[in-house]
């Protein structure tokens, strides 16, 4: 076991998990709660020395060395990390623990993959809960020259789906203020990185071969809800295609194959870019991917996007049944 840190509210010591590359884009279906006891890890395991468990051998890979490791998150903690009372520690976090431990984890290279455990155990007692890596993972958990990811811990804890959070992550890896950087990613590669795929590489649900419905289902809403929550990211269309708000797509011919996130990080304070206003068509743009999203939307925003219907379908989008209803129920 790690050696016990001397101040017990350690994950307050940094506002950032840190993410390596390879887990950023690793193939990991986790649901919101079983992301945030994944992140709870990764920033006690930031604080330890890589030195200490992994060692290069003869041909540079590095290796783990076998000593023990495993974290404690104290009551404490548990309490300032879920925002839930000891009292419903158990409840809470039995099930997602117990999914946690049968999840697999998939990471590619250019020339190989890998599918492992991601823990060897997780345990509970009076209070405490008890997470011990899989030691094969260790170079991905700690990262190494691919880079990482510095993500605010309170917005990512502070976004619901599952897909807000992957992508938040993504994001966060890329991080030049201007335009961001992720890059195409193919549309194969971003059905990994939100789960969508099997162990075998096939669809889960062959509902999302349907383009439309894996934007409308998970790009879009993720959007909505990161451009909500994070105020220093900033989306933005393509002038060629306006309908799609936050990525553009590629074609092979007539057929989409692939999508790039339109985005920057703005490079003023997170006080400064709350004051600033999004114009009212982009506003607009934001309150439907909520109603998509299944989300509640207050009386005030069904006027904004009523007031902005015109400019919304002028710009190619396409207004969803259940947003005619409620711009309906307006009197």
């Amino acid at each position: 076991m790690s050696e016990p840190k001397s101040n017990v509210a350690l994950l307050k010591q940094d506002d950032f998990i840190k993410k390596s590359h390879e887990i950023v884009f690793s193939q990991l279906d986790l649901t919101p709660i079983e992301h945030d006891i994944f992140a709870m890890f990764l920033k006690r395991l930031a604080f330890d020395n890589r030195e200490d468990y992994l060692l290069p051998n003869e041909d540079g890979k590095l290796v783990y060395t076998g000593k023990p490791l495993s974290y404690e998150f104290s009551s404490e903690e548990l309490k300032n990390w879920f925002h839930i009372e000891p009292s419903v520690f158990k409840r809470v976090l039995y099930e997602p623990c117990k999914r946690l431990m049968g999840k697999n984890i998939g990471l590619k290279s250019k020339d190989e993959f890998k599918h492992t455990a991601l823990f060897k155990e997780i345990s509970y007692k009076r209070g405490v809960l008890t997470i011990t890596p899989n030691d094969i993972l260790l170079p991905a958990y700690f990262g190494g020259s691919r880079g990482h990811a510095r993500v605010s811990d309170i917005e990512f804890r502070s976004l619901k789906k599952e897909s807000s959070k992957k992508l938040y992550a993504i994001l966060s890896r890329f991080k030049d203020h201007g335009s961001g950087t992720v890059g195409y990613r193919t549309l194969k590669e971003l059905y990994g990185l939100f789960g969508l795929l099997d162990e075998e590489g096939g669809l889960k649900k062959q509902s999302f071969t349907k383009l439309s419905l894996f934007i409308n289902r998970v790009i879009r809403p993720a959007i909505a809800e990161i451009e909500l929550i994070e105020p220093r990211i900033r989306f933005y269309s393509d002038s060629s295609s306006p309908q799609y708000y936050g990525f553009r797509t590629g074609k092979e011919g007539r057929k989409v194959v692939k999508l790039e996130f339109l985005y920057y990080w703005d490079s003023t304070s997170k006080e400064q870019v709350l004051d600033q206003e999004l114009t009212p068509l982009e506003r607009a743009v934001v309150i439907h991917c909520k109603i998509l999203a299944n989300e509640e939307v207050t009386q005030d925003e069904i006027e904004i996007l009523k007031t902005n219907l015109s400019d919304f379908v002028l710009s190619g989008n396409n207004v969803c049944d259940k947003a005619i209803e409620l711009i309906n129920t307006l009197t």
